[in-house]
């Protein structure tokens, strides 16, 4: 037994390989054939009414239109976006990109999707605005929001910063789309198969497209895989035109527009044919020339076909003719032959057809194993490729994460710096407000002590001065006492007054050093001696120091007196003694 690997490295034997080998090609020819075929023999089994067409000028190579033929735009191979205006083609502002689809709502407002997938809506004035997001194909409808379709699935559009919504996903990859009057999206998939969304549930319809256009009126057309329009009847599809077509689209009146495979702009319109897109009449002639060579190429092709056909056929009746008269005479050659003979030639026949089979066997093996590998190179490689993406979507992803950190930790420090700033602006405000405060509150005390000094000042001076006053009142009095006094007694009262002075002096000397000791605790008690502060000092010491003057100068006098009165008394003893030495004079000259 021979045995071959199958996708997933393992041995199978080779007849098991061979037959899972046919049963997947007879799978995917049913699912890629199956549907154009049975469209094909739908829409052959009704003829309806044919459209008739007028030829709008061209090249163009997609087309879109609203509700009726005034809103109808087209895009050419170029990229380049034109508008119909009632009389001729206008061209618009180019998108970046070039455009490839152009999509129409039922107002003229018109979406474009460029080669590259980027979608514009129009805005007016000349002007596109690009929405979010890549799509294949983009559909508006009379009523909703416009329906996106791209490889990854389908979208709906809509505004307010929401941007595509995913919708229920239809069977394969849709490249095509198109809304009915109620918003419900018809789309094409990539092996040409019909979906029509209802509710939330894909409904497939017969047959295979290329293109499909729903009306704001509720018909529906599509171009089928034989580029042919036909309409859909509710159960089937109606062939209404002969015409080969690329793109088609309808309005609300049930007129069809299209373009066709030679890139010419057809409607089923009643309107007057406008002068083509072409820039001049050389381009022109260039197009009407284009075509006339292109149904030229087409007929002479067809020409050939059918020629090749009747070759063909020619060909296979005459090789069935000279096969049946080859059987014939190997028929009859075979009877003739001897038994042996034939059993010879019949075994060897058996023999040469069993190697033929072992070969063909063995060939389909080899080929079945290529595939297999091919198969498995690809979905290796596409591993691989799904694996660096992942790699590149997670590099970028941590990126992005480290950035956006990184941002959120530059933002929460330069936060927090603003808000120590913040707080300690207001500390230092704060302390300068109390500072402030606290000053003005020590110079509003100070005000008040020195006040109440100066009072001090004032009275103690008054006190000093009434003393002064009251001692000199005293001291008349008592040198008008001492006038009458006898010398012994005036010696006594001088003794008593420079007593009582020299008592007063050490009063007065004790009042000064006080003075001074309480100015220079107040001068430290209040950190800062100003100039004021100085002065009142200055007089508090200089009242001490003229009433210690004045109390050292009444005690001068004192002594002086003590002095005059010690002189009297040693004058009036002289005298005595004088007079007791006359006497005794006298006494002894007597």
């Amino acid at each position: 037994m021979i045995f071959v690997l199958n996708k997933l490295g393992r041995p199978r034997p080779l007849q098991a390989m061979v037959a899972l080998y046919r049963r997947y090609v007879v799978k995917r020819l049913r699912a890629v054939w199956a549907a154009p075929i049975v469209g094909l023999l739908l829409a052959s089994g009704a003829q309806a009414q044919q459209l008739t067409w007028t030829e709008m000028g061209g090249p163009a190579v997609d087309i879109g239109v609203g509700s009726v033929y005034g809103t109808l735009w087209v895009t050419d191979a170029g990229g380049n976006i034109y508008n119909w205006t009632g009389a001729k083609w206008a061209k618009k502002a180019q998108v970046p990109g070039g455009a490839s689809r152009v999509t129409v709502g039922p107002q003229g407002s018109a979406r474009v999707v460029t080669m590259t997938g980027a979608v514009y809506g129009y805005g007016g004035n000349n002007n596109w605005n690009i929405d979010p997001g890549n799509m294949t194909d983009v559909g508006m409808g009379a009523y909703g929001n416009p329906v996106g379709v791209n490889p990854t699935g389908i979208y709906r559009l809509y505004g307010n910063g929401v941007g595509w919504t995913p919708m229920p996903q239809a069977p394969g990859v849709a490249v095509r789309v198109s809304l009915d009057p109620k918003g419900n999206p018809w789309i094409i998939n990539s092996t040409g198969a019909i979906y029509l969304l209802t509710g939330s549930t894909w409904v497939q319809k017969p047959a295979a497209a290329k293109d499909v256009a729903a009306c704001h009126n509720g018909d529906v057309y599509i171009i089928g895989l034989d580029s042919l329009p036909y309409k859909w009847n509710g159960s089937a599809w109606d062939k209404k035109s002969d015409t080969a077509l690329l793109n088609i689209a309808c309005d609300s009146q049930g007129n069809v527009y299209a373009t066709t495979t030679s890139q010419v702009i057809l409607t089923s319109a009643s309107i007057a044919m406008p002068a083509p897109v072409a820039a001049d009449k050389a381009a022109a002639d260039k197009i009407a020339a284009d075509k006339i060579v292109a149904d030229k190429v087409a007929a002479d092709k067809a020409a050939a076909d059918i020629a090749a056909a009747a070759a063909v056929k020619a060909t296979a009746e005459k090789a069935a003719a000279d096969k049946a008269a080859t059987d014939k005479v190997i028929a009859d050659k075979v009877a003739a032959e001897k038994a042996a003979a034939a059993k010879a030639a019949f075994e060897k026949a058996a023999a040469d057809k069993a190697a033929t089979d072992a070969a063909n066997v063995e060939n389909m093996a080899k080929v079945a194993a290529a595939r297999v590998a091919a198969e498995k190179a690809a979905a290796d490689k596409a591993i691989a490729d799904k694996a660096a993406a992942d790699k590149a979507a997670a590099d970028k992803a941590a990126a992005d994460k480290a950035a956006a950190d990184k941002a959120a930790a530059d933002k929460a420090a330069a936060d927090k710096a603003a808000a120590d700033k913040a707080a300690a602006d207001k500390t230092a405000a704060d302390k300068a407000a109390a500072d402030k405060a606290a000053a003005d509150k020590a110079v509003a005390d100070k005000a008040a002590a020195d006040k109440v000094v100066a009072d001090k000042v004032v009275a103690d001076k008054a006190a000093a001065d009434k003393v002064v006053a009251d001692k000199a009142a005293a001291d008349q009095a008592a040198a008008d006492k001492i006038a009458r006094m006898t010398a012994a007694e005036k010696l006594a009262a001088a003794k008593v007054v420079a007593a009582q002075a020299k008592v007063e002096k050490k009063a007065a000397d004790t009042d000064v050093k006080d003075v001074k000791k309480t100015t220079t605790a107040e001068a430290k008690a209040d950190g800062v001696v100003t100039a004021q502060e100085k002065a009142a000092a200055a007089e508090k010491v200089a009242a001490a120091k003229a009433i210690a003057d004045r109390e050292t100068a009444e005690k001068k006098a004192a002594d002086a007196d003590v002095v005059v009165a010690k002189k009297a008394v040693d004058a009036e003893k002289a005298a005595s003694v004088l007079v007791a030495a006359e006497a005794k004079a006298a006494k002894a000259a007597a």
